[in-house]
């Protein structure tokens, strides 16, 4: 029976104390670039490497081997840079790259969220969110202080931080950033973000590119005409560098209005962040396709 786990990344950066954002690299979702090696090596030896577009002649071999499929989300430049990595050894990346990335002024909602859990003391952070709630605090409180995964390393602070800033991107994360940490979006994008130029590089070198919404936005947070003009936004960009359209959700968010939004943009295939390996047992959907968080899941010392 063949087995076939999609393992997710984010940042992938070597980083030392002096560096801008230094705490933010601590983040167990994180690896640096020889972690990222041990990691290739460890899954060279147990995986077949596959793209999204093999999964279901993957899931209908009969034989006994372990599929992989590499995903990277959030547009990051360091995924340019470990791709002589993915080259030298035959993997085919997967990139969820959001179209506002290009535009230069723009830093993915999540990121900023991290860039103040790095420069701000937690518990200072956490007391001036619900101070700013005012009434609504312990509502907010209840809300965002428990995880959504089975496996939480994050205190409740974090977790409340995390939570609550990325469903209040305009009235609590985008001021409280420019207070703490730079109105400069420009300067901190050029040093976070792919450009146009890495974007063709990856595609003609045979890697893929998908949609992870045009801002990365959680889309739950959208009404529905918004949500649906992303998606489409979405498509339109991803459709200058190829054909077939694949999506990873932003945040991990979705419902089904966005699935059938998605079904109607032609979508083959999208990612959620539910983490199991498909079989030939299991009943999958093409647009609800679980993936690891691989620094979370695989070796890397």
């Amino acid at each position: 029976m063949s087995t076939i786990s999609i393992f997710m990344y984010h940042d992938i950066r070597d980083v030392n104390p002096n560096d801008m954002f230094y705490n933010r690299y601590q983040n167990r979702s994180f690896v640096n670039v020889q972690q990222f090696k041990n990691q290739l090596f460890y899954m060279k030896d147990r995986f077949k490497f596959i793209s999204p577009f093999d999964i279901k002649s993957a899931i209908a071999d009969k034989s006994d081997s372990h599929y992989a499929v590499m995903t990277f989300d959030d547009g990051l430049i360091d995924h340019y840079d470990i791709l002589p990595l993915l080259n030298k050894y035959n993997i085919i990346g997967t990139f969820f790259i959001p179209g506002n990335v290009l535009h230069k002024n723009f830093i993915i909602d999540s990121n900023q969220v991290q860039m103040l859990e790095s420069e701000v003391d937690m518990h200072t952070l956490a007391q001036e969110i619900l101070d700013l709630l005012g009434d609504e605090k312990d509502e907010a409180w209840e809300k965002y202080s428990k995880s959504k995964f089975r496996v939480n390393t994050w205190t409740k602070e974090k977790t409340f931080i995390t939570n609550c800033l990325r469903d209040h991107p305009k009235d609590l994360l985008n001021p409280l950033f420019r207070k703490y940490i730079s109105e400069d979006y420009e300067s901190i994008s050029n040093m976070f973000y792919l450009n146009e130029n890495h974007i063709k590089e990856m595609v003609n070198a045979g890697h893929i590119i998908g949609g992870h919404g045009f801002a990365s936005k959680n889309l739950l947070l959208f009404n529905s005409e918004d949500m649906r003009k992303d998606l489409y936004l979405t498509k339109e960009f991803i459709n200058q560098y190829q054909n077939k359209f694949i999506f990873s959700y932003p945040n991990g968010r979705y419902n089904d209005e966005i699935i059938e939004v998605l079904q109607d943009l032609d979508c083959h295939y999208s990612f959620t962040t539910e983490d199991k390996s498909l079989t030939e047992f299991d009943i999958y959907e093409d647009l609800k396709l679980p993936r690891y968080c691989a620094p979370q899941r695989i070796p890397y010392n």
